[in-house]
C-alpha cells in the first residue's frame, strides 16, 4: 500500500549552517511541531562545513527528511529546488538560521483547512528577531488582516520563514528569480499578490536570526535589490505614485543606516529622498518629521 503524501512540505535552504550551531535548532523545531503530517526537504547549497554529513549522521532515522545537494549558487535556487521536489500540498519555508514556535504549522494550516470558508492565499505571521545565542532582541506584534498588493509594494513585513502557501499557487505565480540575488523573495510575495490573497496571521509563530553570515545584513545589497524589484513595478505607475512609494522605502533605509550608526548611508537617503519631484509636499512634511529625530542626533554628533 503506498503512502499518501504530506499535507504540507518544509523546504530549507542551507549553506555551511551546521558550523555555525544554527542548523539543528532549525531543523528540531520542525521536527518537533504539533502538526506532524509533514515532510522536511533540506536542499543543501553547496555548503563545504561538512552540513550534509551531520543531516546524514544525526537525521538518518527520520524519514519526514530528505536531504538534496546541489552546487553552491544561491538559497533562492535551493528553494526552487525544494519546491520542485516536494509532495506536499502546501509549502512552508524555513530558513537554517531560524526556528518556529511548536504550534506554527498547526496554527496556519488551520486557516486552510477549517471554517465555512477555508482561506486560499499566502498566509505569513510576524517574527521576533533573535541573536547568535537565540536571546530575543526584538518581539513583533501584529494583527490578523489581509495584506494588499499596494500595500505589499510600500513595505515587505513578510518574513520568509514565516510563509506558507498552497503548492498550486507558488506553481502558478512562478519561481524565485535567482537575480537580483536577495529579495527574490519579496519579488514572489508581488506575483502572488497580484492574483491571490495575503493575510497576517496576528500570533509570533517563529524566530528570525541576525549573525553576521546573514543575506541581509548585507545593507548595500539588499536595499539595491529591493529597489529593483520595486522598480518594475512602479513603472507602471503615475510619477506621484511611484516617487510616493519610493520614499516609503527610502525612509525604512535611512532609519535602518541610522540604527546601525551608518550616518554617510543616511544622509544619501535623505538627500535622495529630498530630491524626488513627485511627492507632496504634506509626505515630505510626514518623512522628514519622521526623521528629525535621527538628524538632531547626527546635528549633536557634529564637531
Amino acid at each position: 500500500m503506498t503512502e499518501s503524501p504530506p499535507l504540507v512540505s518544509v523546504v530549507m535552504p542551507t549553506h555551511n549552517s551546521a558550523s555555525h550551531g544554527f542548523l539543528r535548532p532549525a531543523i528540531e523545531s520542525v521536527l518537533g511541531q504539533t502538526w506532524k503530517d509533514l515532510e522536511l526537504i533540506i536542499v543543501d547549497d553547496g555548503s563545504v562545513d561538512g552540513t550534509a554529513d551531520f543531516v546524514r549522521q544525526e537525521y538518518a532515522s527520520d524519514a519526514r527528511i530528505k536531504l538534496f545537494e546541489l552546487e553552491h549558487v544561491n538559497q533562492a535556487n535551493a528553494r526552487n529546488y525544494g519546491v520542485a521536489h516536494s509532495s506536499g500540498q502546501y509549502i512552508a519555508f524555513l530558513d537554517s538560521d531560524d526556528t518556529w514556535k511548536p504550534e506554527k504549522l498547526e496554527r496556519c494550516l488551520l486557516k486552510f483547512e477549517e471554517g465555512p470558508v477555508p482561506f486560499s492565499g499566502l498566509l505569513f505571521h510576524p517574527m521576533d528577531t533573535i541573536d547568535e545565542r537565540g536571546t530575543i532582541r526584538k518581539t513583533r506584534a501584529a494583527q490578523t488582516r489581509p495584506l494588499a498588493y499596494t500595500e505589499l509594494l510600500e513595505h515587505n513585513p513578510i518574513a520568509c520563514s514565516s510563509v506558507v502557501v498552497p503548492k498550486q499557487i507558488l506553481e502558478n505565480a512562478g519561481p524565485m528569480r535567482l537575480d537580483p540575488p536577495c529579495s527574490e523573495d519579496y519579488d514572489l510575495w508581488l506575483r502572488v499578490a497580484v492574483e491571490f490573497p495575503i493575510l497576517c496571521l496576528g500570533e509570533v509563530l517563529g524566530a528570525s536570526r541576525v549573525h553576521q553570515g546573514n543575506v541581509s545584513r548585507k545593507t548595500d545589497l539588499m536595499e539595491q535589490a529591493e529597489l529593483t524589484v520595486i522598480g518594475e513595478r512602479l513603472r507602471l505607475l503615475t510619477n506621484r505614485e511611484a516617487d510616493r512609494i519610493r520614499a516609503r522605502h527610502l525612509s525604512s533605509f535611512a532609519r535602518m543606516r541610522f540604527g546601525n550608526n551608518d550616518f554617510a548611508g543616511f544622509q544619501k537617503h535623505y538627500a535622495t529622498l529630498r530630491s524626488l519631484g513627485h511627492v507632496d509636499w504634506p509626505l515630505r512634511i510626514r518623512y522628514a518629521l519622521s526623521l528629525m529625530p535621527c538628524i538632531l542626533r547626527m546635528t549633536r554628533r557634529a564637531p
